[in-house]
C-alpha cells in the first residue's frame, strides 16, 4: 500500500508513513524526538530513522508545525 505526498508526488511507503504520524505524535506529546526513539519503537536502524525524521521535516514538518502552534 502505498499513499503519495501531495507537496512533490514522492510515493510513501505505508511503514515510512507510520513513522511519519510517530514522529508527530511524540513531538506533540513529549515536545522531543531523536533517533533513538524511532530505532527503539519500530525496530530500524539509526540511519533509517535519521532519513526519516529529515524527510519529515523538509516535506512535511514545517506546515504541521505551524498549525500546532494555533
Amino acid at each position: 500500500m502505498q499513499e503519495k505526498h501531495q507537496g512533490n508526488n514522492q510515493a510513501l511507503r505505508y511503514d515510512q508513513l507510520q513513522r511519519f504520524k510517530f514522529i508527530e505524535t511524540l513531538a506533540l506529546w513529549e515536545g522531543e524526538l531523536s533517533t533513538k526513539h524511532l530505532c527503539d519503537y519500530f525496530g530500524i536502524q539509526r540511519q533509517q530513522a535519521s532519513r526519516d525524521i529529515k524527510i519529515y521535516l523538509r516535506e512535511i514538518g514545517p506546515e504541521t508545525w505551524f498549525m500546532m502552534l494555533r
